[in-house]
């Protein structure tokens, strides 16, 4: 029985929420990876089927876990069951559910089922569940009996509410089960992007700048942020609120920061939410991006109101007013007034601080002060500034700065902006100063019209006048104390006050009165001031002139008695009628000027015929201006007028010449009836009608007529003597050109028989009359032998040589003209010519031979014979060839002869010419002689000379010019002597050279010159020793010299130098060699130096045989023959009982021999003495002897122990101790802090005293310790020394033996130092070659390297020095070689070589160059040969580098030319060029561009298509070339030809004649159409009409050609004209008419102009004839000619009085253009006036029209109050009637009703006025203004006002003219005084006096005024002060004192 086993292959695959793994087509993504919920705790076994979520049985083995805890395996039940199950169960979490709810999750479960086993069908159940709410749903299930495997797939939506999911597997109940489920994938998919569900806040409240407000945003889903998100808020414009945290959850936290300028009332978002970048999201877990709508989502910002404020409080405004020590409101501030300031802020703050905190700066300096903060919220502040009493005043005060102090911030908490507004609208001056009056200048002593000074009125500290008054008066008297303020005048301090009183001159001065605000007084005097107000004089020298004249030209003088005259202000203007505007300026000279009226440039005025005035103004330098007006000038403008004789209608005839004269008038009527008045005459011919400008010409009655041919025109122009130019033109046809003749066929090159020459005479104006011919053999005819031509064909025959036809024309005008034809030729001469053996000399039978033959009628027809035997056989005749190349003629050395005949086409033979060549075969001969044979260091020159050439001629030998010797190789390095003919060179260096002569022939002969006694090297010197570093007592040094010369690797000389010269000496410079002190010395001798101290150095001098000279030096040898210096000292100079130490030291390196030890000290424990002995490096000994004796053994003691005493670079422990038994201690260490000690025991006995004490000491010096003795109390300094510390590294210099390169091994020395003056031990490398020459060591390095030396001095200190050696070189240098040219050459070449480091070249010719810094040496090769270079580097090392040259080749190759036929062939000619060279080389054969080059392996060969001279050119691979020419004149190839001559080749009406003329014997076939016909032999073909003519020309040899005669000129159309008009739209120009025609034409009429000027319309037929004589008219209207201009009126906007601008309008029937007013056709008249329009019509008609306008009037009327004081009246009483009020009222109106009106326009308006009475309340008191009121008709208003006082009834009250005393101060500028006193009780009296009183003074010697009726009227009789004082019957008193400042005028101030 087999068990039941179900098989569970269970892989789950969970896939995250990855975005990019799509899984359905819809976008739905997966869900669920990595959820432990899939953990295998979570797999259940149970036998009970409906087992949901029972706990497992894990008795059942569920296999396969792997290491993660993950089901991947199998179920195989441990006993058998038919009811088996296994399923999955997961559990959703938080976030699961909540995507759940939202209806997102969908599940697909996918697997693999099958039935392991065949042959049973099991079956497979699958089903899937859900747990909702309380009980599992079934989603999918599935029962299947499988036989084979299948995949199953489910998909289903998760219910809402879902909190668990399980899958279950299973089989059926009975068999064996084998059912496996495998690869089992479950998916879950998030289908809805999440979306925002609400906005939310806890925030509140108001909001500042900086604030932050946080809300959060809920989704309905966790969702997770990538990059920037952020939500616009209404605050502002860039007001945004940014995502801050949240993400991973369903609520985003969002802050938004309050930013400057912020501002909402109600803070809320505007917008959705917005992504920072590209890429950025909210997405959930499945990547479903967020829905960004937040418009209408649930919002609870609003309900939380709050209110965003960013915007800072600011300073609005600032207002400010003054106020006086009364309390009155003033601008003008003195000391104590003051200024409140009222700052007013953008919105209510609140303000903290102590108000005097809070200022704001003035610009004054000083401070306007808070005057109290308040509580609470404030709109404003208070300030206030008092004026200090001095030190600060200004013109205008004004904050200056922001406002200081205080917290002032708004209700949010913004800070206030604490920039101020300015205050200077306020208008407040502070000046708490009196006034100073200053004038500048004092004084003006030049004259000026109005003199002006500035007065200054200035405070104490300057602060400004405005406002301020001042008084002052001018007056021609000094004294100020006369001065009547009462006529003195107001101003305005600050200003210059001018006098411009007419017809004042004189001195005068200015007095001033100053009164500032304060009162205060000031009296000042000016000095004199100069005046002058005359005006100047004007005169004329002519005062008007009744001549008319075109010009007038008046001198105007103008004079002024005191001042000059101002230029800029002359001026003058003529006028007709009256004096206008427009002026013109003029200038002086010496007081005069010339005005002209027309034509004078700057000075153009007027150009109108007319009755003109002349208008001077003139003004001096002060201003007077005169004003001049003249009598009339007449002035002419009408032209006169001309006639010109004879008539147009007699002048259009052609003639040589015609009588022309002119005559003219001028009627100026209206000046001088009757009368010519004529100035100048002139005239002028011309080619056009246009008037010319210049080169006119004076006519006296006779008109010069030139030889004019053609249209002329004759141009008068004549001006009367008022300078009007009349101008006239006509014209006149003239014929003064000669007849032209025209030769057809214009003479022949052609050699002929016969000839017909044929003419067509032509004359373009008057026409042929006659016409005559004859012919010569020169070309100059006779007068006398002329024939008449009956035709234009002439005949000549039975002639030779060249004929020439004249021809004389003459025309209908009589103008002759003769005319000669080129030259026919005949032919009966034979040629002529020549020849030339090119190569006069020749070392070869082969010569090549230049013939020369000239035919005078065919050159090309030529041919020749040639002998070259010399017996006249000559060979057969040829086509003549310029050159014959190659031509063998004897080879036997001597002269030769070569003779030559031609002939020509007509076997015509020549003379015979011969030419001579000499065969040459001797090589020329020459010697070698050289300037020096012996040793020398001197350039040696070679001389070759006595050169020879000769040949053999049969037995003679002949002698040849030898300078016709040349030298092959010659280059620039060779000399030539022309004189003796000899060359020349110069050997720098041994070696040879050679030399190849070459005659005229070409022989050749080589010389060899060689040179090896040069010798330019200097001797070599070397030392046994090379100095010694090491202090030696002397030095023995053995010289070497030798000298050596080499040639490559030959010695040409080796030899020692005897006799060497040296000097010992202290300089390292060597003495130079012609110094007197050096000594002889034998070579290879001891030179020795001893004695002597200091640095020394061998110097040599060594001098060749030829005088070569080497000097050089060793190195230093230091040498020292002084013992060392020795210094002592001692541990302790004082008494003591301790033991004593000397020391000794040197002033150098020493070596101590006693003490034997070598030790530098000796201790003393006694007193004795002892000897130092010592030596130094180089053995100087020397001793010193050390003597102590203040050893004191009876005082106290101690032992002092060092741990060492020897050199040390430690530190050296110090103890000290008291000796054993002894009853003393140690006491008072006194070790400076300088020797770095360090202290380290101590030991006390049993009495607690130190008996030990022990130290460390790091650096040298002394101290001292106390020893005391306790028994005796005595005690003892103890002094102790350490010197033997040296922690210094030692010091070391390397020294080298060569510090240049060198092929030597290199010598170290060491020289080392220490500061103990110590032997110090050089360790040296291993690899150094240790050596010791006299007791210095030296260390030896053969290769180059860096080696450490160390330096070890006796302390042990060690110091590594390194030596660096990279300067030994043993290998030759090495140098890159190049040629300049590698292949072959015809130049020099150039051997380069390139060194790889810097060398010395050994060649002396070599040559050196810099290229960009690389240094080159160069050779240049004049021929072929080799050169050694020799080059040396730094350390001597020599390399020969050789450059051989083998392609230089500067001979020019040779070759033989051949030709495939020399007789005459139509066929093309074959050239074979055999071409060598020297080279060996192919020789390059460039051909000319007309020849073809034919494939030929055997020569180069060129096909040849005809006759000419070919220039070949033969180029050797150096590029050598040589011409080579072939010479082709036997080919004719060339077609028959023929001249073509036509009877008539201009156009004609008439047939044409053809006439051909062969180039050689032929036949002529013509073509039909044509008449045939004979004339004086020769053949005519005439054609009647155009066409193509071919005729057919077949010559001897059977060529054919065709040649075509065209005959285009036959015309006997008449030509179709038509015209053109320079404009057809509508004019005021003249119309330019043209006719055209076409073809070519002339017109017949018109003058033959084929232009017309229409000047009106009208029209005109122009006749017209083409160029074969056809005729043809053409018509010409002309109706666009317009030359009205408009009409024009003007309307006007209003023509009634009126106060408003007026509107002037262009007005027309046509179309207009307003040329000026900007184009405006209106014109605002702002005032009355005119204006001048300039109007023109489309076509540019133009006029002008006037504006005038006189109904403006803006003045308003004037009211005049007949008084101005107030009116002053009782108030009715409350109870009074209404009679009594009429009578008031009445009388009130009496006195108001004193007034007038007037207007200037409308008259008296007084009718017109109004005025407000019943302003007036009759029972009320108090002040009434009444306002009048009045408009003229132009609606123009002026109001006046009038104050009517009402007093109470009951009040005591007084007015003087109105002024109310009780309020009023009163000053008056009348001496009348009006009181009125209101309520008196009984008798009134009013007293007065003179003065200022005192009302205490009034009861006596008072006046009374007495009463007039019911008024007081007081009369004062100067100007003063007066006191009154009015009192009533119940002695209601007034008192008062007033000002009367002008006793002439009434007014009141």
């Amino acid at each position: 029985m087999y068990k039941k086993l179900i098989t569970l292959f269970f892989s789950v695959l969970l896939l995250s929420i990855l975005f990019s793994i799509p899984s359905f087509a819809g976008g739905i993504r997966v869900y669920g990876e990595g959820n432990d919920n899939f953990h295998r705790d979570h797999f259940y076994i149970s036998k009970d089927e409906n087992g949901h979520g029972n706990q497992s049985d894990t008795s059942g083995g569920i296999g396969g876990i792997d290491s993660n805890g993950y089901y991947n395996g199998w179920v195989d039940p441990q006993d058998e069951s038919t009811n088996f199950k296994v399923w999955y169960k997961m559990d959703f979490t938080g976030k699961d559910k909540q995507r759940i709810n939202k209806g997102d999750i969908s599940v697909k479960v996918k697997m693999w089922v099958a039935d392991t086993r065949t042959g049973l069908n099991d079956y497979a159940i699958f089903e899937l569940f859900t747990w909702v709410t309380d009980s599992w749903k079934s989603l999918a299930y599935k029962k299947e009996a499988l036989e084979n495997s299948a995949t199953w797939t489910f998909t289903k939506d998760i219910p809402i509410n879902s909190t668990a999911l399980e899958l279950d597997f299973s089989s059926d109940e009975s068999g064996d089960n084998d059912v496996e489920f495998k690869n089992i994938d479950v998916y879950f998919y998030d289908k809805n992007a999440p979306t925002v569900t609400k906005i939310e806040t806890t925030d509140t409240g108001f909001k500042k700048i900086g604030s932050t407000v946080t809300f959060k945003v809920v989704f309905d889903e966790a969702v997770k942020v990538n990059g920037t998100s952020k939500i616009k808020m209404n605050s502002g414009a860039n007001a945004y609120a940014y995502y801050t945290s949240g993400t991973g959850t369903d609520t985003l936290t969002f802050s938004y920061t309050v930013a400057a300028g912020d501002e909402a009332e109600t803070l809320n978002t505007s917008g959705n939410l917005e992504y920072g970048g590209t890429g950025d999201s909210i997405s959930d877990d499945a990547g479903n991006n967020t829905v960004t709508t937040l418009l209408g989502k649930p919002n609870n910002l609003t309900a939380k109101n709050i209110k965003i404020d960013g915007k800072k409080p600011e300073i609005s405004s600032i207002s400010a007013v003054g106020k006086d020590t009364r309390g009155k409101t003033d601008k003008q501030l003195n000391s104590g007034d003051w200024v409140t300031m009222t700052v007013n802020f953008s919105e209510a703050v609140n303000v903290t601080g102590t108000a005097s905190s809070i200022k704001l700066p003035l610009n004054n300096g000083g401070y306007a002060i808070c005057q109290g903060a308040g509580t609470g919220a404030v709109t404003s502040l208070s300030f206030k500034y008092t004026v200090a009493s001095t030190g600060q005043d200004i013109a205008a005060l004004n904050i200056n700065g922001d406002l200081i102090g205080g917290t002032i911030k708004d209700s949010v908490g913004n800070e206030l902006v604490r920039t101020t507004k300015s205050i200077s609208t306020a208008g407040i001056r502070v000046d708490n100063t009196p006034a100073v009056a200053q004038f500048t200048p004092d004084k003006a002593t030049t004259y000026k019209r109005s003199q002006s000074t500035s007065v200054t009125i200035s405070d104490v500290n300057g602060s400004g006048l405005t406002g301020m008054l001042y008084k002052y008066i001018w007056s021609n008297n000094a004294d100020t104390g006369t001065v009547n303020w009462n006529n003195a005048a107001d101003a305005s301090a600050g200003t210059t006050q001018a006098l411009a009183k007419s017809g004042v001159t004189g001195q005068y001065y200015l007095h001033i009165r100053t009164e500032d605000i304060a009162g205060n007084y000031g009296y000042y005097k000016s000095g004199s001031y100069y005046l002058d107000n005359q005006n100047p004089t004007i005169s004329l020298d002519k005062n008007g002139s009744s001549p008319p004249q075109n010009d007038h030209s008046v001198k105007v003088t103008v004079q002024d008695a005191l001042v000059s005259i101002d230029s800029t202000s002359l001026r003058f203007q003529w006028y007709r009628d009256v004096v206008g505007t427009n002026w013109r300026s003029f200038s002086l000279t010496s007081g005069m000027a010339t005005i002209t009226a027309i034509g004078k440039g700057v000075n153009d005025h007027i150009d109108s015929h007319g009755n003109w005035r002349l208008a001077i103004e003139a003004s001096d330098s002060l201003g007077n201006k005169a004003v001049y007006t003249s009598n009339t000038f007449l002035i002419d403008k009408m032209p006169p007028e001309i006639t010109i004789n004879p008539s147009p209608n007699d002048t259009d005839d052609y003639k040589k010449s015609h009588s022309v004269s002119i005559s003219y008038s001028d009627l100026n009527g209206r000046f001088t009836p009757g009368g010519i008045a004529i100035n100048g005459k002139k005239y002028q011919w011309t080619d056009s009608t246009s008037t010319p400008t210049q080169n006119w010409l004076d006519y006296d009655g006779y008109i010069m007529q030139q030889s004019f041919t053609g249209v002329k025109y004759l141009h008068v122009k004549i001006q009367d003597t008022a300078g009007n130019v009349a101008t006239k033109h006509q014209l006149f046809l003239y014929d003064n050109t000669n007849p032209t003749i025209t030769f057809n066929n214009n003479g022949s090159e052609t050699v002929q028989g016969s000839v017909a020459a044929n003419i067509t005479p032509a004359d373009a104006h008057s026409g042929i009359k006659e016409l005559f011919y004859q012919w010569t053999p020169d070309g100059n005819y006779n007068e006398g032998s002329w024939k008449y031509a009956s035709s234009y064909n002439i005949p000549l025959t039975d002639v030779n040589g060249d004929w020439y036809l004249s021809i004389l024309a003459i025309d209908n005008a009589g103008n002759r003209t003769t005319a000669t034809s080129n030259r026919f030729r005949m032919d009966n001469m034979p040629p002529e010519g020549g020849i030339n053996i090119v190569e006069e000399y020749t070392n070869s039978n082969i010569v090549d031979i230049d013939l020369w033959a000239s035919d005078t009628n065919y050159p090309d027809q030529i041919q020749y014979r040639i002998c070259l035997t010399g017996d006249d056989v000559f060979g057969a005749w040829k086509t003549f060839v310029p050159r014959l190349d190659n031509v063998e003629v004897s080879d036997i050395e001597g002269e030769r002869k070569v003779k030559v005949q031609y002939r020509d086409k007509f076997l015509n033979e020549s003379a015979i010419y011969e030419d001579t060549v000499i065969i040459d075969k001797t090589p020329p001969a020459a010697d070698i002689l050289y300037s020096e044979n012996n040793w020398t260091k001197e350039n040696v020159s070679v001389t070759l000379g006595n050169i020879q050439d000769t040949y053999q001629d049969g037995e003679v030998v002949v002698a040849r010019n030898s300078k016709e010797v040349t030298l092959v190789n010659s280059n620039e390095t060779i000399s030539y002597d022309a004189k003796n003919h000899t060359y020349g060179f110069t050997f720098q260096n041994n070696g040879s050279r050679s030399f190849t002569l070459r005659d005229r022939a070409g022989n050749e002969a080589v010389f060899t010159a060689e040179v090896k006694w040069i010798d330019k090297t200097n001797p070599v010197i070397s030392f046994s020793v090379n100095g010694n570093n090491n202090p030696s007592k002397n030095a023995n040094v053995t010289v070497t010299t030798t000298d050596i010369v080499k040639l490559g690797d030959n010695i040409l000389k080796d030899e020692d130098i005897k006799t060497i010269y040296y000097q010992w000496n202290k300089e390292a410079t060597s003495p130079v060699a012609n110094d007197l002190n050096w000594l002889e010395a034998g070579n290879r001798s001891e030179i020795l130096l001893d004695g002597v101290d200091g640095n020394w150095y061998l110097h040599i001098k060594a001098v060749d045989c030829v005088g070569n000279t080497t000097i050089n030096k060793t190195n230093r040898f230091l040498m020292d023959n002084t013992p060392p210096t020795a210094s002592i000292s001692y541990s302790n100079e004082d008494r003591t009982a301790n033991p004593v130490t000397s020391y000794i030291s040197f002033n150098e390196y020493a070596i101590i021999t006693n003490p034997m030890d070598g030790g530098n000290y000796r201790t003393f424990d006694e007193n004795g003495e002892f000897t130092f002995m010592y030596k130094d490096v180089a053995g100087n000994t020397g001793e010193t002897k050390v003597i102590v004796d203040w050893i004191d053994k009876s005082l106290p003691s101690a032992k002092v122990n060092y741990s060492t005493r020897n050199w040390t670079n430690e530190n050296v422990t110090v103890t000290f101790a008291v000796y054993e038994g002894a009853n003393t201690e140690l006491i008072n260490f006194n070790i400076p802090i300088e020797m770095d000690y360090k202290f380290v025991s101590s030991k006390v006995n049993e009495n607690l005293t130190v008996v030990e004490a022990v130290y460390e000491i790091g650096s040298n010096g002394s101290f001292d310790f106390t020893v005391r003795d306790l028994d005796t109390d005595i005690s003892d300094r103890v002094k102790v020394v350490i010197n033997n510390i040296d922690k210094v590294l030692p010091a070391g210099k390397i020294i080298y033996s060569e510090i240049n390169k060198t092929q030597n091994d290199i010598e170290v020395y060491i020289i080392s130092s220490d500061n103990s003056n110590q032997k110090v031990e050089v360790i040296a490398p291993e690899e150094a070659d240790i050596q010791e020459v006299n007791g210095n060591l030296f260390y030896v390095f053969s290769e180059n390297g860096d080696y450490d030396f160390t330096l070890r001095d006796a302390a042990g200190n060690e110091k590594v020095l390194t030596a660096s050696i990279s300067n030994i070189d043993r290998e030759a240098p090495n140098a890159a070689l190049e040629y300049s040219k590698t292949a072959w050459t015809n130049q020099n070449v150039i051997a380069i070589i390139t060194p790889e480091e810097e060398v010395e070249i050994l060649n002396t010719d070599a040559a050196q160059l810099d290229n960009d810094g690389t240094t080159q040496y160069l050779h240049t090769f004049f021929e072929n040969g080799d050169f050694i270079f020799r080059i040396q580097d730094a350390a001597g090392n020599i390399r020969e580098i050789e450059a051989v040259v083998s392609w230089i080749d500067k001979t020019s190759p040779d070759a033989e030319i051949q030709y495939s036929t020399v007789d005459r062939t139509n066929k093309n000619v074959i050239v074979t060029i055999q071409a060598t060279d020297n080279s060996g080389e192919p020789v390059q054969v460039v051909h000319p561009d007309n020849v073809i080059k034919l494939d030929s392996k055997e020569a180069a060969q060129y096909e040849i298509e005809e006759n000419g001279i070919y220039e070949f050119i033969l180029v050797d691979p150096a590029g050598n070339t040589k011409a080579l020419t072939a010479t082709v004149n036997n080919i004719d190839k060339n077609l028959p030809t023929a001249d073509i001559n036509y009877s008539n080749t201009a156009i004609t009406n008439k047939n044409v004649e053809i006439r051909l003329t062969l180039s050689e014997e032929a036949t002529v076939t013509h073509p039909e159409g044509l008449l045939v016909k004979e004339s004086g032999g020769n053949i005519i073909y005439e054609a009647s009409k155009n066409g193509e003519y071919a005729f057919i020309i077949t010559d001897i040899a059977g060529n054919v050609n065709t040649f075509t005669a065209s005959i285009g000129n036959i015309d006997k159309t008449p030509p179709e004209g038509y015209v053109t008009y320079s404009t057809k739209t509508l004019t005021n120009k003249n119309v330019n008419v043209t006719v055209f025609a076409d073809e070519e034409f002339a017109v017949s009429n018109n003058f033959n102009q084929k232009e017309r000027v229409f000047y009106e319309n009208g029209s005109y037929t122009f006749i017209i004839t083409d160029l074969a004589g056809n005729m043809s008219q053409v018509k010409a209207e002309v109706n666009n000619i317009d030359k009205t201009p408009p009409k024009i009126s003007i309307d006007y906007s209003t023509k009634e009085l009126t106060n408003k601008n007026v509107m002037a309008v262009v007005v027309s029937d046509e179309e207009f253009i307003v040329l000026n007013n900007g184009g405006k056709s209106t014109f605002e008249f702002k005032q009355n006036g005119s204006f001048l329009f300039e109007i023109s019509d489309p076509i540019g008609n133009s006029t002008t029209v006037y504006a005038n306008v006189n109904n403006i009037d803006k003045t308003p009327p004037v009211i005049t109050l007949d008084v101005a004081d107030p009116l002053v009246f009782v108030v009715a009483p409350s109870e009074a009637s209404e009679a009594y009020e009429d009578e008031l009222l009445e009388n009130i109106e009496r006195e108001l009703l004193k007034y007038t009106a007037f207007d200037s326009t409308d008259g008296d308006l007084t009718s017109k006025v109004t005025y407000n009475i019943k302003v007036i309340k009759l029972k009320v008191s108090g002040t009434y203004e009444v306002i009048y009121s009045v408009s003229d008709k132009a609606g123009n208003t002026s109001v006046a006002s009038r104050i009517v006082k009402m007093v109470d009834r009951e009040t005591f009250k007084v007015f003087v003219n109105g002024l109310d005393l009780s309020s009023e101060q009163m000053n008056f500028n009348t001496s009348k005084l009006k009181f009125n006193v209101m309520n008196p009780k009984g008798n009134l009296v009013i007293k007065w006096k003179e003065g200022y009183w005192s009302e205490g003074s009034m009861k006596s010697m008072a006046n009374l005024v007495e009463a007039a009726g019911e008024e007081y009227i007081f009369e004062a009789n100067k100007a003063g002060f007066y006191t009154f004082l009015i009192q009533d019957q119940e002695r209601n008193t007034a008192f008062l004192q007033v000002f009367v400042q002008n006793v002439d005028t009434e007014g009141v101030k």
